[in-house]
């Protein structure tokens, strides 16, 4: 920055609506996604008002390339403080529990954003959490930019993809200062006009305007709590670096798989596939799971299915033994599958998936279930995506599943996923209910988990287009909307009964 924006930010980064929603937000999403933090980094310090929030949560360390920004940290009494570039931290790998890179990558002293990020992948220990926050929309450059020496702005998929190469995987996108946006807009669109107009849109305001503007921003983490924002001044993500466990320690899968093997107990995972009229994608499908864990048994769990699926699946895997079928005859529906599934298998995790999803995302399920009680692949995570043809569907799915978070709270965004992963222990305290119509047991399950004290954690998932098979959820719009309705109402009772007081609902 021009070294009087180092000026104004410190003598206003105390005060100013902005800096302070900034802080409250960086905040929560540390208690969100990482809590309490042993060691953590705040790359590009600047004047040290974030870091100086941090203090007594964690041992901080603040490093930045200007010596006039750290000059001014110290003046906040910040001693731990260290000289360096964002491209080449001075630190040893592994070193840090969470790392800030808060408006870094725009700088025009950062000359690659990638080897920024990689930087921040690096000293991280593996399952460090990354918070990065950063200029929006290439179009909003006026001549706040030059001031504070901005060389570019990300949309929000721009930033993802950035972090993602960089080797993290991202839990959360969102653009940030979007209920202050069109003010925002229209006040860099008449600075841009005005060709005498330098410094940064950073400034003193009325105590009520900054007031005000302040309680607009806490209504704003409000709603970032419910999901991520269209639009907006900024972007936010959050991620980790993958290998949430301790060094040395294997996911539930492999480990599990080992004990199993040695003390020939039951097998590290058991996956169930619930099937009607399947039989053109079965036989891949179970194919396709075996070859993504191969030490896991398979249970194809069939309604009797008059093109016979469950024998196709008996014909294709006479000889393995992995591959059971369980054929219901006279018995139908989700639910009451899912749960005769659980009771028939012998896993320590249990994970079931429709026959419409893809296998590939069941080694990361099963190796979240080392940390987590319970594991949802999510489509309103990011990195997540429902990538059905039909738009109406796929938006009347994000309408149930934000209706579901405003009513229910919770860790848990994608409610309807049937894309889960269990640990048996956590199935015996909050048993799966056979008496639901369809994809309203899974409402009724992660809420019960979430309740109960379960740790339930979101992994993303892109859902595919059904290619082959009969779809069971939406086979027409008027079975698609008894099914919404099914599901609002399981919404508002599970609600309505807590509210009441009538214990676990």
């Amino acid at each position: 920055m021009e070294p009087r924006e180092y000026d104004r930010s410190f003598a206003l980064e105390g005060r100013h609506w902005w800096f302070r929603a900034k802080r409250e937000l960086v905040r929560g999403l540390l208690r969100r996604y990482g809590g309490p933090s042993a060691r953590g980094l705040d790359v590009g310090c600047g004047t040290g008002g974030m870091l100086d929030a941090l203090q007594g949560a964690g041992a901080w360390i603040g490093v930045d390339a200007e010596p006039l920004a750290l000059a001014y940290s110290r003046k906040r009494g910040l001693r731990c403080l260290t000289a360096g570039s964002a491209v080449a931290l001075p630190f040893r790998a592994d070193a840090f529990d969470a790392c800030l890179c808060l408006d870094v990558l725009y700088h025009r002293a950062v000359p690659a954003d990638d080897a920024a990020l990689a930087e921040c992948c690096r000293v991280l220990r593996p399952g460090g959490l990354l918070v990065v926050t950063d200029s929006a929309f290439q179009w909003l450059r006026s001549p706040h930019d030059d001031a504070v020496h901005g060389a570019r702005r990300y949309t929000r998929t721009e930033l993802v993809r950035a972090i993602r190469t960089a080797g993290f995987a991202p839990l959360f996108a969102s653009y940030a200062y979007c209920l202050v946006f069109p003010a925002v807009a229209a006040v860099r669109g008449l600075r841009r006009r005005r060709r005498d107009d330098r410094g940064s849109d950073v400034f003193p305001l009325p105590r009520l305007l900054d007031g005000a503007l302040g309680l607009v921003q806490g209504l704003e983490r409000a709603l970032l709590r419910l999901g991520p924002l269209p639009f907006g001044s900024s972007v936010v993500c959050v991620a980790r670096k993958p290998g949430g466990a301790a060094p040395g320690v294997m996911s539930i899968e492999a480990s599990a798989g080992a004990e199993a093997e040695a003390a020939g107990g039951p097998p590290p995972a058991s996956v169930l596939l619930p099937t009607y009229n399947e039989g053109p994608v079965i036989v891949g499908l179970v194919r396709d799971v075996l070859a993504a864990v191969p030490r896991a048994e398979v249970l194809v769990i069939d309604d009797d299915s008059p093109d016979r699926t469950w024998a196709r699946v008996e014909d294709a895997f006479a000889g393995d033994a992995r591959v059971r079928v369980l054929r219901r005859v006279g018995r139908r529906g989700l639910p009451s599958a899912l749960a005769e599934g659980v009771a028939a298998t012998t896993g320590t995790v249990v994970a079931w998936l429709d026959a419409d999803m893809s296998p590939e995302l069941l080694p990361p399920l099963l190796a979240a279930a080392a940390e987590a009680d319970v594991v949802v692949a999510s489509r309103y995570v990011a990195g997540g995506e429902d990538g059905r043809a039909s738009r109406g569907r796929v938006w009347a799915s994000r309408a149930i599943n934000l209706f579901g978070s405003v009513c229910l709270g919770g860790p848990v965004r994608d409610w309807t996923s049937g894309f889960v992963a269990a640990r048996r222990t956590a199935l015996a305290r909050v048993p799966l209910r056979p008496d639901y119509v369809y994809g309203d047991y899974c409402i009724d399950f992660l809420y019960r988990a979430g309740r109960a004290g379960l740790h339930v954690v979101e992994i993303p998932y892109v859902l595919p287009d059904r290619r082959a098979g009969e779809s069971k959820t939406s086979p027409s719009l008027v079975r698609f909307g008894r099914l919404g309705l099914h599901y609002v109402e399981t919404i508002l009772s599970l609600r309505w009964r807590t509210l009441r007081g009538r214990g676990e609902p």
